[in-house]
Formats: C-alpha cells, sequence, structure tokens
C-alpha cells in the first residue's frame, strides 16, 4: 500500500499540469503594486490567525500573485493546507522548494519539503477512463486543460467537487461532475462521446462579377507617368521585427537556465532513489525537475519561434526593388510626326 501511493505521489508530480498550466516568467511589480501586494499580505495573515481560512487564502492568493515571492507562496501553501487544499497546498510546498534551490535558501527548502512529504500520504487522485478518443479531442478539469500525455494516468486533486470536460470536433461536448472523497484513487469514465447531427449545407452563392478592366491614359510626349507611391511602414515592421527577434532571445535563455536548473535537480533526486525507490525529498526533487524542465521546454520553443518570426518580418518589411515601366506616346511638330518610348528601369 506505501509503495501504491509513493507510484500516485510521483505521478501526481507528473500531472502537476492540473494545477499548474504553465509557469511565465513574472514580470516585476511595480511600486504601488508591490505596495498593495505587502497589504493583502498582512490582512491575510491577520485572517488566518483568527480563522478566518477562506478570506485568508484568497488575501494571500491576490498577494502572491502580484508580487510573486517564496515567503507568500508558502503561506498560500499553509492556508490551502489548512483549508483542506491537500493537492494545491503539495503542489505549492513543491514548487516553493525549488524557487528556494534557485534563490539559495536552505532553511524554507527543507520546511517546504517537509510539508510536502507530510502531505503525499494524504494526497486525492483521478483517473480517467478515456477508450478511443476521436482527433481534436481536447480535456479539461475545472477549466484547466489537461495536456494528452496525462490522459490514463492519476493525477493529483483536492477533495470535493469537480467537473472534467471533454470537446471533440463533430461531437457534443461532454461534462462530467465528479465528487472526490478520501484519499486514494478514483476513475472516471470519459469515453462516451456522442456524434453531432450534421448541419444542411449552406445554400450557394453566385459568383461576383469580375470588376472591367480600366486602361492608364498615356503621358504626354515630354512628361513622365505618375510615380506609384511606395507603401509607408516598413520602420515600424522592422522595429517589430527587432523586438519579436529579441524576445525570442531572450526566452532561449529562460528555456536554458531552466534545462540546468532541471538537470541539477534530477541528479540531486538519484542520491535518494537507490533501486528506483525514492524516499520523499527524492520524490519532491523529481517534481521540482519536472516543473524546470517544462519552464525549459517552453522557452526554448518561444525562443525559436520568436527569432524565427522576428526573421520573417525583417525580411517582409525591406523594400521592394522598383519594377520596370515603359510607355509609348505619339506626338506630332511643324516638321514631322512619330513615336516616342520613355521608361524606366
Amino acid at each position: 500500500m506505501r509503495r501504491r501511493r509513493a507510484i500516485l505521489a510521483a505521478a501526481a508530480s507528473a500531472a502537476a499540469v492540473v494545477l499548474l498550466s504553465s509557469v511565465p516568467a513574472a514580470a516585476q511589480p511595480s511600486d504601488a503594486g508591490r505596495a498593495k501586494a505587502d497589504a493583502l499580505f498582512r490582512e491575510g495573515q491577520q485572517l488566518l490567525a483568527a480563522g478566518e481560512l477562506p478570506a485568508a487564502c484568497a488575501k494571500l492568493e491576490e498577494s502572491e500573485r502580484l508580487d510573486p515571492k517564496i515567503g507568500r507562496l508558502l503561506n498560500v501553501a499553509y492556508c490551502h493546507e489548512k483549508l483542506g487544499r491537500i493537492a494545491s497546498a503539495w503542489h505549492e510546498y513543491d514548487q516553493a522548494a525549488a524557487m528556494a534551490i534557485q534563490a539559495h535558501q536552505a532553511e524554507r527548502e527543507k520546511f517546504a519539503r517537509a510539508h510536502a512529504a507530510a502531505l503525499a500520504k494524504q494526497l486525492s487522485f483521478l483517473r480517467l477512463e478515456m477508450g478511443t478518443p476521436p482527433d481534436g479531442t481536447q480535456v479539461s478539469i475545472d477549466d484547466k486543460p489537461l495536456a494528452h500525455d496525462q490522459w490514463g494516468i492519476p493525477f493529483a486533486v483536492d477533495p470535493g467537487q469537480h467537473t472534467v470536460t471533454v470537446q471533440a470536433p463533430g461531437y457534443k461536448t461532454l461534462t462530467v461532475p465528479t465528487n472526490v472523497t478520501g484519499t486514494g484513487e478514483m476513475r472516471v469514465d470519459v469515453s462516451a462521446l456522442q456524434k453531432e447531427a450534421a448541419a444542411a449545407p449552406p445554400p450557394a452563392v453566385a459568383p461576383a462579377p469580375a470588376p472591367a478592366a480600366t486602361t492608364q491614359p498615356a503621358a504626354p510626349s515630354g512628361e513622365e507617368a505618375p510615380q506609384a507611391e511606395a507603401p509607408a511602414g516598413h520602420g515600424g515592421s522592422r522595429m517589430l521585427a527587432y523586438v519579436v527577434g529579441g524576445a525570442g532571445i531572450v526566452a532561449l535563455g529562460v528555456g536554458a537556465g531552466f534545462g540546468a536548473d532541471a538537470l541539477s535537480l534530477r541528479n540531486q533526486a538519484d542520491a535518494h532513489c537507490p533501486g528506483r525507490q525514492c524516499d520523499a525529498s527524492g520524490l519532491s526533487s523529481i517534481s521540482s525537475a519536472k516543473t524546470a524542465a517544462t519552464i525549459s521546454t517552453i522557452g526554448l520553443a518561444v525562443g525559436v519561434v520568436g527569432i524565427g518570426a522576428g526573421t520573417w518580418l525583417l525580411v517582409r518589411s525591406s523594400p521592394a526593388p522598383t519594377a520596370a515601366r515603359a510607355t509609348v506616346a505619339p506626338f506630332v511638330a511643324a516638321d514631322r510626326a512619330g513615336l516616342s518610348l520613355q521608361g524606366a528601369w
């Protein structure tokens, strides 16, 4: 039984996408935002001390969102633990431990890992029975997307009511309410998708007549034909290209940094997993490594796309060469008549 719970806890680490669908780099808060976060943090601690847990957790969550810090996240995790949101608290402690490693704060790392290890024994899990889903299927838990590689494996959830939603092109949306109680694994069958009725084809629309061709009169002899104005906006497009390309380079740097953290955390986990049997510290290190690896993958992908898009915009913003043109016009003089040829190449 203890080995099974260890396996489920490891699977919960892999399925952390339910609790943290993405981890974008937080922008530095303004002075006003930091002041508001500090005020909310103090109010949340006072409410927590008074035992008003729902209100306290809401204040602390908003404080951490406005000005993310390890201490704020630890307080959010502690409040969720007292409120009975075991999976949320477990993941937040685990995330705080990873942040503490990066900040070289050993005491906070130790505190977060100890609480995460204690909560791992109380986790509740969901496993979705998907059957053979059609192409384009999307799954969400409480309106949070669930990645395809998490289908069919257990993932940790808080006790209480949850809603599983399955959508696929050409099928009716399937919504399954689920009440999670106690610890252990609960299976939910979401394979019964029903096809939608075929829609009637729209009425045919006659094609619009083609516009009549127009010809431009030739310029009189001795005068040049009017020149077409060059399109404006190249300067703005080039600036956008530099901005997008620069953002791609920054994202590559972030992805590389978190990739190095993931390797370091994985090496730490190996010391606590002799014979592939991991203790609580090993499981927490593995979870932190996977979180860092996910951020690294996102950063590298965004970086490659940003650099490619910047390059495309830069090429597209370069002015096109002027096309060659020629005009022929008749002329009549006192002693002669003929045709004149004018052009630009």
